[in-house]
């Protein structure tokens, strides 16, 4: 009799594991180009407050995709999708979902937790989700660039009549478990004519970050970070060598100034300094 705890049951019989494990196996070079990097929280982490860790209003991904009280956004996202793919891309939904069926096992080698789906639903659900996420964070990113001050508009006015919250929106799109895999992100930009498609996740992290970001990397360096947050923490924190600095050029009518951050290795440590023309301060 199998554990409670066992992957085993009747949605997923021990046929299919074998069948999983061949296919692995048969692929096991492409599986391993791509880690990890989508995980669940911890649970004794989530049991201090369960609400911090998962989404409120929108699941990307599989981890959340079909809990009742989410899949109600549903309609919002394939009307998101719809309209991204119409606007943006050369190929249909069908050719789309083609192209990241070759890209299945490196979709689940992504995920920390076993996935359930069939190769068919998990890459029709990475379409959908990818492309809403992509058009979200464009309604998003034009809303705090053009209408800051317009607290009624709608912000996804664009392919809903429905007024959404934009920041339970923002909430849900940075949650560790809510994250679509770059590989994903980068399938769906490669159909999107234009090179620098995917600049418009760095200048999404511009607007929401707290503090002014370093540079702008060029796409062949944003491809290379695992997922949205991963490029959001990485932007804010980036790894460095001992004693590496970057500086950061603040522009200012009355006065020039610099911001130097120097970062440990860790970025557990950061030394801000600001330097002005006639005096400087540190604070540690």
């Amino acid at each position: 009799m199998m554990s409670s705890e066992s992957i085993i049951s009747p949605w997923f019989p021990e046929e299919k594991w074998v069948v999983e494990i061949k296919d692995i196996l048969e692929n096991d070079k492409e599986a391993k180009e791509v880690l990890v990097s989508i995980f669940e929280v911890p649970e004794p982490l989530r049991s201090v407050n369960p609400a911090a860790y998962a989404p409120q209003l929108l699941a990307f991904g599989p981890y959340h995709h079909f809990r009742p009280k989410l899949y109600q956004m549903q309609r919002f996202k394939v009307a998101a999708a719809l309209k991204a793919q119409k606007d943006w891309l050369v190929v249909d939904f069908q050719q789309l979902v083609a192209e990241m069926e070759k890209q299945e096992v490196q979709i689940r080698s992504c995920y920390q937790k076993h996935l359930y789906f069939q190769a068919n639903t998990l890459v029709w659900m990475m379409a959908i989700d990818g492309l809403s996420l992509l058009k979200v964070l464009d309604c998003c990113l034009y809303y705090y660039k053009n209408l800051p001050d317009s607290s009624e508009r709608n912000p996804f006015a664009e392919f809903s009549e429905r007024y959404t919250d934009l920041d339970m929106i923002l909430r849900d799109m940075l949650m560790v478990e809510n994250q679509i895999p770059m590989v994903v992100l980068k399938s769906i930009a490669d159909k999107w004519p234009g090179s620098d498609n995917l600049q418009i996740f760095f200048e999404f992290c511009e607007a929401l970050s707290p503090l002014q970001l370093a540079c702008k990397p060029p796409a062949s360096e944003i491809v290379k970070h695992k997922h949205l947050l991963d490029l959001f923490y990485q932007s804010i924190c980036p790894t460095y060598d001992r004693n590496s600095s970057f500086p950061i050029e603040k522009e200012d009518e009355q006065q020039d100034s610099t911001m130097e951050i120097i970062a440990t290795p860790d970025c557990s440590v950061f030394e801000v300094r600001f330097q002005q023309p006639h005096s400087s301060v540190m604070l540690d």
